[in-house]
Formats: structure tokens, sequence, C-alpha cells
């Protein structure tokens, strides 16, 4: 979906690697969250009669197989799920990672947590938010939506929302759910002398280097992007051998990494 985005090339990766080892080559397009360009995309892979497909979709709601004519073509959906089942899938509980983060945040003592969401119609903007509202229910707090923003993903959007929800004094933490708003969040505080966390507690989602060398270090969702990619390419390679086999799904754990943002 976007190339700029660290968890994705690091996927890409590790793709790259297994899939060589297995006498594979990698061809990787952007679609850069577009499902018109992404239409485009597959087609154009398809007319190069490339071995498999491994796609992180753009959209949950839509007809992917109908792009193939034929129907055991081996496919892979990676990151983000549709409402098919016919292809294999790697996935990462961002459910279960999100609401112990906002948990966390609850028991320091935040009641008041705004939350930017990721694309809407993605099936990780989804589970992360669930994971969110669990969290809050769970503890006896009602989900307020003024405090919920949904961006585009980018760092931009992380940068906007944060400013919006800086106007509501009664905020006191944030959580970020991708990488990129996460950055453009923490460049906001920034800009606006937010001392973080004593007025601001933020927890972002992805764990990368510069995550550590912020000030202070943020504390994120940490997803194993090495053995995404390389279980998506393991069970690309097995369903291109044996295109009859039955369909798997491969849910990876994601991990709350806590520093001294929260």
């Amino acid at each position: 979906p976007d190339i700029s985005n660290f968890f994705f090339t690091a996927i890409a990766e590790s793709l790259e690697k297994v899939l060589r080892e297995s006498g594979y080559h990698l061809v990787l397009c952007n679609t850069d969250e577009d499902l018109d360009i992404e239409r485009q995309n597959i087609a154009l892979l398809n007319a190069q009669l490339v071995s498999g497909m491994v796609i992180a979709p753009t959209t949950h709601n839509f007809n992917y197989r109908g792009l193939f004519k034929d129907e055991k073509f081996p496919l892979l959906f990676i990151d983000r799920e549709t409402n098919q089942f016919m292809c294999d899938t790697v996935v990462v509980d961002g459910m279960s990672a999100t609401k112990q983060a906002t948990s966390f945040l609850i028991e320091k003592g935040h009641s008041k947590i705004g939350y930017i969401k990721g694309l809407a119609g993605l099936s990780t903007s989804y589970d992360r938010f669930q994971g969110y509202v669990e969290a809050l229910q769970e503890h006896g707090i009602e989900v307020d939506h003024s405090l919920v923003y949904c961006g585009d993903s980018h760092r931009e959007s992380g940068y906007e929302l944060c400013c919006e929800l800086l106007k509501n004094n009664e905020v006191t933490a944030m959580y970020v759910s991708n990488n990129l708003m996460a950055v453009g969040a923490m460049q906001c505080l920034a800009d606006q002398d937010v001392k973080i966390p004593e007025q601001m507690a933020i927890i972002g989602f992805d764990d990368y280097n510069w995550a550590t060398i912020t000030n202070p270090p943020l504390s994120t969702i940490k997803q194993p992007t090495g053995e995404i990619g390389a279980t998506a390419a393991r069970l690309i390679v097995k369903r291109i051998e044996n295109p009859d086999a039955p369909y798997k799904k491969h849910v990876f754990a994601a991990e709350f990494i806590q520093r001294k943002s929260c």
C-alpha cells in the first residue's frame, strides 16, 4: 500500500529474501492505498504471468478473486484481511496489543484518551480500534467518540489530528494506531511545547529504531515484521506447489513496548 511506510518495506525485504532462496523473484507494486491503482497493478502482474501474488489489500470489502480467471491462482493476503476466505492469510493480532496498551494508560490514571485511527475500511483499523473500545469498557469508561479521529495513515494526518486533540484540554493521553501518524503526532507535540508524558502521554504503533531516539523514547506496539514477511513467502511458495491444499491463516502476536512517553 505505501512503500514510504517502514512496516511495509521491512516486510518486503523479508519476503524477497525467502522467495529468492526458493528460486523466485519479487516484483513490488505500490498502490498508495488506492483501489483503482491496486486493480491496475494486479492486471499488470497477471499479464506478466507471475506465479503468485501477496497483497496487502486496500479494502476489506472487494472481490479480489474476481480479478483472476483461475479460481485457484496462488493468492495470499498479508497484514490485512478481507471478507473473502479463499486464500491464505498472514496477519497480526493488533486488537489484543491495543487493548493492553490502552489498559496501561487507564491504570496510570488516564480516563480521557484520544485515539487516532488509520484508514477506514481496513481490517487493521477496525481491530485496533476494537481493542481501544474493549479496554475502556472493561474499565467502566464510556467511549467518547469526540476523542476519536480518523486519519489517512500518513505523517501529515497524524500531525493535524494531534493538533485537533490538543484543543480538548481534558485529554491527557493519546494512542496513535499507525507508525507514520505517530511521527506526525510527536512532531506536533514538540512544536507546541507539550511535555511528554507530563502533559500528554502517547503510545504509537510499530516499533523502529527511531522510536528509541525520540525525546522521550516512544512507547509502541511491536510487530514481528521479519517473521510476517518470511511466513508469507513460505506459504505462497507452498500454495504455488500445491494449489489444492487447505487455506491457512497465520496470526502473529504483537507486543506492547513501554518506554518513557507514557
